[in-house]
């Protein structure tokens, strides 16, 4: 009787581990977005030299906590009227660069999505099932970045404004959307955080679902 006892123990508690896997996958899913947004990122080139290099810097390198800082001192200088006409030109123009990747690279996720979306059509209409469901799985796959890439145009929408008010003679204007785009990214620095979090909770229940498995003699199915 105390055999069976421990064997049901052992079965429920693999129950919650796979359910408390499939909540932290899902968490992940609605958080991996903020990954896909780094990666993005790393793609930054040919970015002008300018007062805004710093902040182009941590962005390439996906490290939005020292972006936020830049762009909060690039904000302070404008408010302050301690960059020159030639300085606020640079920078509009080095904004104007990022607006233009990130907005590229926003496109290419949607062409992307389209493309895969075509292709299950023509494996649907060849009747290769197995094919259309790998294809449907690497689209859904992708439309869990869709709220980054969403995220993404709202960021180059500002950048575009910033640019636009600093190179008008608008530094006030200009500061402001500054600030709203150093919140952007502390939200994404808050989201990778979280993303850490839940890919080092994710190993801890892999590791125990894998010491209750040796526990049942190497029986996972349980």
């Amino acid at each position: 009787d105390f055999e069976k006892k421990d064997k049901l123990d052992q079965k429920q508690a693999m129950i919650k581990l796979n359910d408390l896997a499939k909540d932290l996958q899902k968490k992940r899913d609605e958080l991996g977005g903020a990954e896909k947004l780094q990666d993005q990122m790393q793609k930054l080139k040919d970015i002008d030299q300018g007062p805004a290099d710093k902040a182009a810097k941590a962005m390439k390198n996906g490290n939005f906590d020292k972006a936020q800082d830049e762009l909060n001192k690039l904000k302070d200088k404008l408010a302050k009227g301690e960059l020159t006409k030639e300085e606020r030109e640079q920078l509009a123009k080095q904004l104007e660069q990022v607006q233009k990747a990130l907005n590229e690279a926003a496109a290419k996720h949607e062409q992307a999505k389209q493309d895969l979306q075509e292709q299950i059509k023509q494996a649907e209409a060849a009747g290769d099932r197995e094919k259309a469901g790998q294809l449907q799985q690497k689209l859904d796959q992708m439309k869990n970045a869709d709220k980054a890439m969403e995220k993404m145009q709202q960021m180059a929408d500002k950048l575009g404004q910033a640019a636009e008010q600093a190179k008008n003679g608008d530094p006030q204007a200009a500061a402001e959307a500054l600030e709203q785009l150093a919140q952007d990214m502390q939200e994404m620095q808050q989201d990778l955080d979280n993303l850490q979090m839940v890919d080092e909770m994710m190993n801890e229940v892999a590791q125990a679902k894998n010491g209750l498995c040796e526990k049942c003699e190497g029986d996972g199915d349980l």
